[in-house]
């Protein structure tokens, strides 16, 4: 019967440098090309959640105008008496959570600087990532189905384009329109989704 000898540690074989390099430098190589995609990824990702938000929105919005003659939440009002309540606490009755309320990409933008802050974004500020058509609507088309053409009005944008890296020549916000769809609209048209009779 034969038996084994163990090797001592010494004659152990260990990486060379250069083995060690390549295997570095491959896994450098791999970062670099994983990173890109898996940023795209979470952009569209991201996207996809902003445009399902607006989409409960939508939701919500249909059942409140149910539950109340067709008409639409009034635009919030704190110094009226009584004072009116935000349109954000009235749709979280009807499914609306904070959570949808808040679009992930929500960074607040300082014009003057031209500084981005994630921490203190939009949601955090006014509760939520996206603006109300209010002024219109109490103005000129009070209830859910009295707009002027619901595919071309807008009921709720994002405050800004936030998904375009907050860039105003080129960026697009999303929008839901008074006929229930989500679409993104150029930041330069905003104020035609917003009152298409102007």
């Amino acid at each position: 019967m034969r038996i084994p000898t163990f090797r001592n540690v010494s004659e152990q074989r260990a990486f060379t440098v250069t083995e060690l390099l390549v295997v570095i430098g491959i896994v450098a190589l791999l970062s670099a090309i994983l990173f890109p995609v898996l940023a795209r990824a979470k952009a569209a990702a991201q996207v996809t959640t902003c445009m399902s938000n607006l989409r409960q929105i939508g939701l919500g919005t249909t059942l409140y105008a149910g539950d109340n003659g067709d008409f639409l939440m009034p635009r919030s009002q704190s110094a009226a008496d009584p004072p009116v309540a935000e349109w954000t606490e009235r749709l979280k009755s009807y499914g609306v959570s904070s959570r949808v309320l808040r679009c992930p990409a929500d960074c607040y933008y300082d014009i003057s600087s031209g500084s981005r802050d994630c921490s203190n974004n939009f949601h955090k500020r006014t509760g939520s990532s996206y603006s109300y058509n209010g002024r219109n609507i109490e103005e000129k088309f009070s209830t859910l189905t009295s707009a002027p053409d619901s595919s071309k009005t807008a009921l709720m944008i994002e405050h800004l384009p936030f998904h375009d890296d907050i860039n105003f020549a080129t960026g697009r916000i999303r929008t839901l329109f008074f006929d229930l769809h989500v679409a993104p609209v150029p930041w330069g048209q905003r104020m035609q989704v917003l009152d298409p009779q102007n």
